[in-house]
């Protein structure tokens, strides 16, 4: 599978170069807002010219939470900092809760919001509370790679601002679900409803939150039930927002942005992000070239990204023929047609239960090559120089 996904790979890099250099072939919406942020992003220049000014709003919020240094010993206006948690997450940031909208396990006719823990630098809980040399070590790293990030961005990275910061994950760590818990999928489904959830938290205007992610809670059709997957986490998240100085907030939020953001910023950024994610965590030694990268960026490891279909897109016209296509919906039909024919002929079923059958057969779609129509990704607009600007619109807009 490896050497499967180092071919294709390589194939879309090469396609890649040829849809950058042939306009011509950039004649889909999905393919023309592939090549303008592929080209972009490509160039370190481009990066380096923009700097930090596509987080700027994104940081000006972040800075509003404490606008002296007497507010930032205080906890931060909640408020404020709901709709920021809100907004940052909108743009798939977990700061520090995460949401998803996908068929509820319990009932799957039904869709549901879920709202789950996230927002910490290290890989597990058990990072931040273990004392053995591979826990201290991945501390350390995580902290210096804090202290990178903050001193790229020019902003405070002092051991108090990092005690601070290490102290409130760690807090968040402690709160969250072991491996074992999580395992358990009665523990991790919690049905709630806003009032109740607001109940439970009441420091976290749970409306206000749901509004700045762009969702309705009255929207129709929507269920009237949140799931929690770890509800212990979030009343956790509610005793920060009450609790914890706006200076702790403004260090932990910029990190998260700045962390979440730095594929995508000046090569010292990209440098900064390789050395822990890569290098510390996973021990790999020599950065990929760009181009490797992008297609991991854009399509993320499962092509879920919110524009991985364009890499599929591209893929699909570079090696899935028509003929190919065809072939496969054929072989589908063939084996529909024989699972009639079984089901036509068992004699254990009534013929209520086989129409039923036949009905649900009949109904499954197949999903081969690509579908009928490729999305339009209709009001999404990207900019050849605003490679970070475009990750952030790409985010809020999937």
């Amino acid at each position: 599978f490896d050497e499967l996904r180092l071919r294709n790979d390589r194939l879309l890099r090469q396609a890649m170069g040829r849809l950058v250099a042939e306009p011509a072939r950039q004649d889909t919406p999905g393919l023309r807002l592939l090549a303008t942020w592929w080209t972009g992003a490509l160039d370190p220049a481009v990066a380096e010219r923009a700097g930090l000014k596509p987080l700027a709003p994104l940081l000006a919020g972040i800075d509003a939470l404490a606008p002296s240094a007497q507010d930032a010993t205080r906890p931060a206006a909640p408020h404020a900092l709901v709709a920021l948690l809100g907004e940052l997450t909108r743009h798939r940031m977990a700061v520090p809760l995460t949401i998803n909208v996908g068929p509820d396990v319990m009932d799957v006719r039904r869709h549901v919001l879920s709202i789950g823990p996230g927002g910490l630098g290290l890989p597990d809980r058990d990072d931040y509370l273990k004392d053995d040399a591979t826990s201290q070590r991945l501390r350390a790293a995580y902290r210096d790679h804090a202290r990178r990030l903050l001193v790229l961005a020019g902003r405070p990275a002092d051991d108090a601002t990092l005690d601070a910061l290490l102290a409130f994950e760690t807090t968040l760590a402690r709160a969250a679900m072991t491996p074992v818990q999580r395992r358990d999928p009665q523990a991790t489904h919690n049905r709630r409803t806003l009032a109740a959830l607001q109940q439970e938290t009441p420091e976290v205007d749970w409306s206000a939150w749901l509004q700045a992610l762009g969702v309705k809670p009255d929207l129709p059709g929507l269920p009237k039930e949140l799931v929690v997957s770890q509800p212990a986490f979030v009343q956790a998240v509610g005793q920060a927002v009450r609790t914890a100085p706006a200076a702790t907030w403004q260090a932990y939020l910029a990190v998260r942005l700045l962390d979440a953001q730095a594929p995508w910023l000046a090569t010292p950024f990209q440098q900064a992000h390789f050395d822990f994610l890569e290098r510390a965590l996973r021990g790999l030694q020599q950065r990929p070239a760009r181009e490797e990268v992008l297609v991991l960026l854009i399509g993320g490891r499962t092509g879920g990204e919110p524009l991985g279909q364009t890499l599929g897109e591209l893929f699909v016209r570079e090696a899935f023929s028509e003929r190919g296509q065809q072939r496969a919906l054929q072989l589908i039909e063939d084996v529909r047609a024989a699972m009639r024919t079984r089901i036509d002929g068992l004699d254990w079923m009534s013929a209520p239960t086989k129409q039923r059958a036949q009905a649900k057969l009949q109904a499954m779609a197949p999903q081969v090559g690509r579908p009928e129509r490729w999305p339009d990704y209709s009001g999404l607009k990207l900019q050849r120089d605003d490679p970070a600007g475009n990750a952030l619109r790409v985010n809020a807009w999937g």
